[in-house]
């Protein structure tokens, strides 16, 4: 069954004083660099680099997940020319804090302390790391509530061209994908059709969007880094 789509508008020679030339990026996989990046708010997060000298890519997992998660996947984007940053967010990991011990009061604004909201600032890390390689945040690619945290963090880079949200959800632990129109980079949405959650919030979020966008459902269950596995996807 074909998934449902909807569209939407030194040389020899050289003088032992002369510096040698810098070495250029390479694009093997003993390239990865695994660093600990620290959020605005002294959180420890870690984190993996691939180096290559194309644009920048955040990647964003899953709840109870690691950057792991994202298996071959971010190597691909690597061997693509895509510099690439994959996170732990905080409590998940080998970044700090244990996202099982987290809490949000119960019918408190989103302004109130929230440790699964401070991860925003995790991507704000994340996005650091990545000026300092002298990349941009051009794309962040999130799963589940990753890609919550996604749709949050791209409202306030302009930096950020596009989104990829594997199963959003309205609200994740009281991360809520943003209630007005306020980004409009280009966004692709996936979901499975029968995880109804995240396949309701990727069209009402769609309504949502100024940029152009693109949603896809495909049969099943499948949820967050799942989807990676569907044809063409």
């Amino acid at each position: 069954e074909s998934p449902r789509t909807v569209a939407k508008p030194a040389p020899e020679g050289r003088m032992a004083t002369e510096p040698a030339p810098a070495a250029p990026v390479t694009s093997s996989p003993d390239a990865l660099r695994d660093v600990t990046l620290r959020a605005e708010d002294g959180v420890s997060i870690a984190a993996t680099y691939y180096p290559a000298p194309g644009k920048g890519v955040i990647l964003l997992h899953s709840l109870g997940e690691d950057r792991d998660a994202w298996g071959d996947f971010a190597e691909s984007l690597r061997d693509g020319g895509f510099a690439v940053i994959a996170i732990d967010f905080r409590g998940h990991g080998d970044s700090d804090l244990d996202w099982e011990d987290f809490s949000y009061p119960v019918g408190k604004t989103r302004e109130t302390d929230n440790d699964f909201l401070g991860m925003v600032l995790d991507v704000k890390a994340a996005r650091k790391h990545l000026n300092e390689q002298g990349k941009h945040a051009t794309a962040i690619i999130g799963a589940s509530i990753g890609a919550n945290i996604a749709t949050l963090y791209a409202e306030t880079d302009p930096k950020v061209e596009h989104l990829v949200l594997l199963s959003p959800g309205m609200d994740y632990r009281g991360v809520q994908l943003p209630a007005g129109p306020l980004y409009d980079g280009t966004v692709l949405l996936v979901a499975g059709t029968d995880d109804r959650p995240a396949a309701e919030a990727i069209e009402k979020y769609a309504s949502r969007i100024r940029g152009e966008h693109k949603t896809i459902q495909y049969p099943g269950g499948a949820h967050g880094i799942e989807l990676l596995g569907k044809p063409d996807l």
